[in-house]
């Protein structure tokens, strides 16, 4: 293999059942998987959430929810996105609840739930501060009684700041909207991963959570004690080692130039397949538990690292990207820090030629 992406399903597992730890046997969890589940593979992870009792899963577009269904997953799906004029009859066909945010989108939904003869389960999403998608405070509190309103959520801006004062006046905005309407949505969710852990009073009947459970610490859980297992490690293989001497650049432009004997070992990962252009002459690698610094461009194809200072490194040997490797790890927050970036944006760039190697733990393939 070129490079690949390893898939610990265990660590999947032993985050979520962290986060049931946290909010308690009362609380559902939806578990989110948009954008190919961060890069993870969406109907994997779909079918595994799923099968660990989470309510629902929660996609971006439809054509995510349409993927899901193809391929056989048969559990509540919410559509979290914008419902786009057309899509109605679509999403609903597939039995996919969607997310409604003015008075037109409910009309449309209740339209093409009559032409096929079923009723619309739709949430109404409330604007409460965001001012991203959803209804007004006052516009959510007529269309909360609408008998189709299976759901009703939020989504909060700042939860993952540790200095975050702005979740609390949207919360109350939120509840305000509860109290005023005339009928109360069978389910109501306003925390995302990191409100999850760190308000409860934002718990309600159901979490979102997806950078939690991918192990990835969205901002401030590491810091407020929280714990969480990586689940995806980036890896390749030497392709080849070399020596230059004193004095010889390396890659593109000349971006890094050799001030000793040095040996280089050769990546084939590059920027198509994920790993950022931003990380050249920045970044690092582990290779037998030992950092190797980037030397020059991340190209389309290629990284290049030093590897003076380590033991012998032979062509076919493990390079890790992020991930662990023996008792060191790199972690995608450290990498996305780094480039000032957010490590959602790094796994979820992952191109194709990285295949998915899915695990139940360290080195056992999963099925």
């Amino acid at each position: 293999m070129r490079a690949w992406a390893q898939i610990d399903l265990g660590a999947y597992r032993e985050n979520l059942a962290r986060l049931r730890r946290a909010v308690g046997p009362a609380v559902g969890v939806m578990a989110v998987v948009k954008a190919d589940a961060y890069g993870h593979g969406a109907v994997r992870i779909a079918a595994e959430a799923l099968d660990a009792g989470c309510s629902m899963v929660g996609v971006g577009d439809l054509s995510e929810a349409i993927e899901l269904r193809d391929r056989g997953v048969t559990g509540p799906i919410l559509l979290m996105g914008a419902l786009l004029p057309g899509d109605e009859e679509e999403a609903l066909a597939r039995g996919v609840q969607v997310t409604i945010q003015s008075r037109s989108d409910l009309a449309r939904a209740a339209q093409a739930a009559r032409r096929l003869g079923i009723r619309a389960a739709v949430h109404l999403k409330v604007d409460t501060g965001m001012h991203r998608l959803g209804a007004t405070p006052g516009e959510a509190v007529m269309l909360a009684a609408a008998p189709e309103v299976a759901g009703i959520f939020t989504h909060f801006s700042s939860t993952t700041l540790l200095d975050d004062n702005f979740t609390a006046s949207q919360l109350a905005v939120f509840r305000m909207v509860l109290d005023r309407a005339t009928a109360r949505p069978r389910i109501v969710h306003a925390a995302n991963s990191a409100a999850a852990f760190r308000y409860p009073a934002a718990r309600f009947d159901m979490v979102r959570s997806g950078g939690a459970l991918y192990g990835i610490d969205p901002g401030a859980l590491r810091s407020s004690g929280v714990s969480l297992t990586p689940v995806l490690s980036l890896r390749t293989r030497v392709a080849s080692v070399r020596t230059i001497e004193p004095g010889e650049s390396v890659g593109y432009n000349q971006r890094w130039r050799a001030a000793r004997r040095t040996r280089l070992a050769l990546l084939p990962i590059g920027y198509h397949d994920g790993y950022p252009h931003r990380l050249s002459n920045r970044g690092r690698v582990l290779i037998g538990g030992r950092e190797a610094p980037v030397v020059g461009a991340v190209t389309m194809d290629y990284t290049i690292v030093d590897v003076t200072d380590l033991p012998p490194v032979d062509e076919g040997a493990t390079a890790t990207l992020f991930g662990r490797d023996g008792e060191a790890e790199l972690r995608v927050e450290d990498l996305a820090r780094q480039i000032g970036t957010v490590p959602y944006e790094i796994t979820s760039r992952l191109g194709r030629r990285v295949r998915r190697v899915v695990v139940r733990a360290a080195g056992e393939a999963a099925a």
